[in-house]
């Protein structure tokens, strides 16, 4: 995908506000997904383990290597006026509480006595807010899920950070065919309560010097946690209205990293957020291919946990006559 492309999506995706299937189609449209998506990976035993199951697991930003991964800001000063506006709200001594709530309302969006109406008696921990106040960033890429995927199978820089110096191996995938995704096809799939049963969405990774502006969707995502376990009960319903407020925030605030790391060409699957639950999908490759420094006896064990998950295609890499990188399947003769 060109620079000018990515720049179409991401100025796209800033300016869609709705779910409505038009946006949803612009959206998709906008960023066709490539013949191939690669997975770099070195060779140990959780690799081989995923490998051989067809397993690719959603990671969150904070556990990226990146970081500066999903290059974002948050503007404390907005956020604590929300802070100073809950405070009142439980203070025993407080008698005249409506002009707080309003204002909290408001900053968020939301009819006062709908949120009037999801407020309880009991008092939240401020302490423990206090702290997250102070590591919001950390937060917030905490709540971000998702998979990372390259467009180029050869990318030099990418062999050497993901595949241990050539030493690993690199996945190749066809998400433009559906059975690409295997969730849900096997019987054990059933006792699984995150198997997807649609192709997911993948989005190209747009690279700017610029950061940005993920206020709202954190203040969203505090007002939601304050609801699931930090003093404050809050309908499902306003839930849900406080989150359509912020459409497509988590995806942009995922998607965009420094300016330096444009030629990883990368897209990335996303996973909405399953409160701290880890998640996988099913997927099998077309192709893999082993790489240039691959030990002999790692070379064998990728082979034969290839061949369990049903690979098709079995590469090796060399250095073709061109002296570039190139790969060939596993049983080719000069």
């Amino acid at each position: 995908m060109s620079k000018v492309d990515r720049q179409h999506f991401w100025n796209l995706l800033c300016n869609t506000h709705d779910n409505l299937p038009q946006s949803v189609n612009a959206l998709t449209s906008a960023a066709p997904y490539p013949e191939t998506l690669c997975s770099y990976r070195s060779v140990n035993e959780n690799s081989l383990k995923q490998l051989q199951d067809n397993i690719l697991w959603f990671s969150s930003a904070d556990y990226y290597d990146d970081p500066f991964d999903t290059y974002f800001q948050i503007n404390t000063d907005r956020f604590k006026d929300i802070y100073d506006c809950i405070r009142p709200i439980f203070d025993a001594d407080n008698t005249s509480l409506d002009g707080h709530i309003d204002t909290m309302a408001t900053l968020f969006g939301i009819v006062p006595d709908t949120f009037k109406a999801g407020l309880s008696n009991t008092t939240p921990d401020f302490q423990k807010m206090d702290r997250l106040l102070k590591d919001m960033r950390e937060a917030v890429r905490r709540t971000l899920f998702s998979i990372c995927f390259c467009e180029n199978p050869l990318n030099e820089t990418l062999w050497i950070k993901y595949a241990k110096n050539y030493h690993g191996f690199v996945l190749i995938y066809d998400f433009n065919q559906r059975e690409t995704v295997i969730c849900g096809t096997e019987e054990k799939c059933r006792n699984c309560n995150t198997a997807y049963t649609e192709m997911p969405f993948i989005y190209p990774v747009y690279y700017s010097n610029s950061r940005y502006d993920a206020t709202n969707y954190a203040l969203s995502l505090y007002v939601v946690d304050m609801a699931l376990g930090k003093g404050i009960n809050i309908p499902q319903s306003t839930i849900d209205l406080i989150m359509a407020q912020n459409m497509w925030e988590a995806e942009r605030v995922t998607l965009i990293k420094k300016k330096c790391h444009e030629n990883d060409e990368e897209w990335r699957m996303i996973r909405p957020r399953m409160h701290g639950m880890r998640t996988f999908i099913k997927a099998r490759p077309q192709k893999i291919i082993l790489g240039l420094r691959m030990p002999e006896y790692e070379r064998r064990l990728v082979i034969s946990a290839a061949k369990v998950a049903g690979i098709q295609e079995i590469h090796e890499m060399y250095i073709n006559d061109s002296d570039e990188l190139d790969s060939r399947p596993i049983n080719y003769i000069k």
